[in-house]
């Protein structure tokens, strides 16, 4: 599922008719650069998606996992990242930020 999807990053992803979230959300502007937005936004929707309508009710860890691996890389390159998603105010945005910043912490280690 994740592996599917996030493979072809560098397409940007929206169904116009899908309503709901994941789907059809616009582009995260997160910094000048268009190619990193369509993979930040690729990987915050998609994680929203897979949160909201694949996960049975559950929020596997290893859903948030692979997310957050993914997220971390562009942390790397982009500190200011994390105020960005932060002021969405999103659950899921959030929740993968925070485990992305766990496996920097835990890689700088």
């Amino acid at each position: 599922m994740v592996a599917g999807y996030l493979g072809s990053l560098g397409v940007r992803h929206e169904h116009p008719q899908a309503q709901h979230r994941g789907l059809g959300r616009p582009r995260i502007r997160t910094s000048a650069d268009d190619s990193a937005n369509i993979r930040i936004s690729a990987i915050l929707n998609e994680a929203a998606h897979v949160f909201d309508w694949h996960a049975e009710g559950l929020w596997k860890s290893t859903y948030k996992e692979g997310f957050a691996k993914l997220l971390a890389a562009e942390l790397a390159q982009r500190p200011s990242l994390s105020r960005k998603i932060l002021k969405l105010e999103d659950r899921v945005f959030s929740m993968v930020l925070y485990r992305a910043i766990e496996l920097q912490t835990q890689a700088d280690a």
